[in-house]
């Protein structure tokens, strides 16, 4: 049986108010696969893909990055390759995910060019990503089709809040 590989990465930052997530909101229209997507506004690491055959996984984070990020910021990932923090490893039948971590300045956002696909950046608080009431929701529980409606809604698939848990403690130590 093949194994369904994927790989992300979520990139931290300093701002006056502490340590944030960057992360990645899905759009409301894929533009590569010409199809509505799904859980729109939803959030997501700062990168994520699918490897490609005959790729390991750092290999296909930088190509994903590349492409999800544009290539300036590509291209500081790269450069860091070997300060690359893995804080989540999901390895089950037919499938396998790993998510990097890195903590970069703000002037990597600032580098940052989504493509067209994307619904944008969110930056996220630490103190939010533990918040039980008012707090990261549960993306399953959202209509598929609808997503994140409200804009004050942040709601991530739970191996990727897991792995953004991670991040802010590896960082914030």
């Amino acid at each position: 049986m093949k194994t369904n590989k994927s790989v992300g990465l979520i990139v931290l930052t300093n701002m006056p108010e502490g340590l944030m997530a960057v992360l990645q909101k899905r759009g409301k229209y894929n533009f590569e696969e010409r199809k509505r997507e799904s859980w729109p506004g939803g959030c997501q690491v700062t990168t994520h893909g699918k490897l490609q055959e005959e790729e390991d996984f750092k290999t296909a984070l930088f190509r994903e990055a590349a492409e999800e990020l544009g290539e300036a910021a590509a291209r500081l990932i790269r450069e860091r390759a070997n300060e690359l923090v893995e804080v989540f490893h999901l390895s089950e039948k037919g499938k396998e995910v790993v998510t990097f971590a890195l903590q970069f300045d703000f002037s990597f956002v600032q580098q940052i060019r989504l493509g067209p696909s994307t619904g944008g950046l969110q930056l996220v608080e630490k103190n939010i990503v533990y918040r039980e009431a008012g707090g990261i929701q549960d993306l399953r529980f959202l209509d598929r089709e609808d997503g994140a409606r409200e804009s004050k809604t942040i709601a991530m698939f739970p191996d990727e809040l897991a792995a953004l848990k991670v991040a802010f403690e590896h960082f914030s130590s």
